[in-house]
């Protein structure tokens, strides 16, 4: 307690460059820890599926005009093809169609504005979401919504969601057949809150189905545990072409983890020019804090020798200076925090994502799956059930804790740097005295 007495003493003397110490150590934690955490968000994107090392995205890409231009769009009947002619490396497909951003949707005559998507039946066995209610079976009938926890408690309150009618821009009439968990930040579908029936497209003709054109689909594929995706590839590329007949298409698998950064959505360049820029801030930060400092060297030496007067050992010096590091690290670390809380909203305005979110660890979706949501009709080959050999299509209960960056780690790298330097520099005064 007297190290700590003297310490605070210390502090209150110095209290100028302590103050610009807490500052800029506080505004550059701040920076280099946002920077940090998104980059770790964005690298871990639409992992958060379970077991999102198996789920696969349909990657096409079109050859004309003499160039070759991928795309995560996809034909139709892709999905149903490969699911027929790979029974042993797949394990489920499925079909979506991403048109509806921001789309209005009414309950209760009120309005809701939310992202949706259609969806055959096995769109939540091979995404790996969890079904809180409803068969998703229903999902090969037209008319036929699945929405989202939040979207439920928003529409319906405490009453049953199933059953109930929600008016699609006023016009289409659907009735709600199950709840599903929300997507999370995380994912390429996060904000989207209602799932319509594939069928539903198919009976309003939204968009063509079939090999001659309409890519209007996404298709995603969950290959079965242990299976190769290089090996899957090439026998899709030779079943694309004894299908389709023609050498302007090229169909393979990407895994889903990848798909922001193999279209475009976002690249390695800036994510590693971001990361640079992070590490460069952090490493000025810590200079700032070392030439300050220094710079007190003078005025130190006389305080330590005073002490080492007084009966200060070399221990209890450098217990001194510890406390000291500690206080400012604190007060930096409390600063971060008050500078996050005051200024949220127009960080995660200019993240694009909460700081809930950012800083919480990965939620996964679903933790069991019953086999009785896994579907497959040979009749609905063309239209909307892509589930092959439904009988024994069950997931592992296996958890993986999503791998992400660890920003305290890094934190705590920092304040061991500084530790150090300060050890250094109060070596640096005792010695001397120690002598005398």
């Amino acid at each position: 307690m007297r190290q700590l007495y003297y310490t605070l003493q210390t502090l209150i003397r110095g209290k100028g460059s302590n103050l610009i110490k807490i500052i800029s150590l506080g505004l550059g934690l701040a920076v280099s820890i946002l920077i940090f955490s998104r980059q770790a968000f964005e690298l871990n994107y639409d992992t958060c599926y379970k077991d999102h090392e198996r789920l696969c995205l349909v990657k096409t890409v079109w050859y004309y005009n003499n160039e070759y231009h991928p795309s995560h769009i996809t034909l139709g009947p892709v999905a149903g093809t490969i699911a027929e002619n790979l029974p042993d490396e797949v394990e489920s497909v499925t079909v979506t169609q991403q048109w509806w951003s921001n789309s209005a949707w009414f309950a209760n005559e009120r309005r809701f504005q939310t992202n949706a998507m259609t969806a055959d039946s096995c769109f939540f066995a091979t995404m790996g979401i969890d079904v809180v209610s409803g068969d998703p079976r229903e999902l090969n009938n037209p008319e036929v919504v699945f929405i989202s926890r939040e979207l439920a408690g928003s529409m319906f309150a405490d009453k049953n969601p199933i059953g109930q009618t929600v008016v699609y821009n006023k016009q289409m009439p659907m009735t709600v057949k199950g709840i599903f968990e929300d997507f999370p930040e995380n994912s390429s579908f996060y904000g989207s809150g209602v799932v319509m029936s594939l069928a539903t497209s198919f009976k309003h003709h939204w968009g063509y189905w079939g090999w001659g054109g309409g890519d209007s689909y996404m298709s995603f594929v969950r290959l079965r545990p242990g299976v190769q995706l290089d090996d899957v590839n090439t026998r899709i590329e030779k079943l694309a072409e004894q299908v389709r007949k023609s050498d302007d298409v090229f169909i393979s698998l990407v895994p889903i983890k990848d798909y922001r950064m193999e279209f475009g959505i976002s690249t390695m360049r800036m994510v590693w020019i971001l990361l640079t820029l992070g590490t460069a801030i952090l490493f000025i930060v810590a200079m700032n804090y070392v030439l300050i400092s220094i710079s007190a060297m003078n005025r130190r030496a006389k305080a330590i020798g005073v002490h080492k007067c007084s009966g200060a050992n070399t221990g209890t010096i450098f217990g001194m200076f510890l406390w000291e590091t500690g206080v400012i690290m604190l007060s930096s670390l409390l600063l971060v925090a008050l500078l996050l809380f005051n200024f949220r909203e127009p960080l995660e305005d200019m993240l694009d994502v909460s700081l809930a979110g950012l800083f919480s660890w990965e939620k996964h979706l679903g933790t069991a799956f019953s086999d009785s949501h896994f579907v497959y009709d040979r009749r609905h080959v063309a239209r909307a059930a892509f589930c092959p050999h439904s009988g024994d299509a069950g997931f592992p209960p296996v958890h993986r804790r999503q791998e992400r960056l660890e920003t305290s780690a890094l934190v705590c790298a920092v304040c061991r740097y500084l530790f150090y330097f300060r050890l250094v520099g109060a070596g640096a005064y005792a010695e001397p005295l120690h002598h005398q």
